[in-house]
């Protein structure tokens, strides 16, 4: 794994010069967008989009049965 330099402060908690992996350095705009999509709004927003998720999949689901 790739490790970087942490640029902590002593306030944070952190030690100069101490190394952290790669993936905590290194966060792409594409992932970036993608959780805060994911969790953008209140865990109460995200509980109802993924229980109208669920509804659906289990509707097509219903449907693609009754069609064989």
């Amino acid at each position: 794994m790739a490790m970087g330099i942490c640029r902590q402060g002593s306030l944070s908690g952190g030690e100069l010069g101490r190394e952290i992996p790669s993936a905590v350095k290194g966060t792409k705009d594409e992932e970036v967008e993608f959780f805060t999509a994911k969790f953008a709004g209140s865990q109460a927003d995200r509980a109802i989009k993924a229980e109208a998720e669920a509804n659906k999949i289990a509707e097509q689901m219903k449907n693609s049965k009754g069609a064989s």
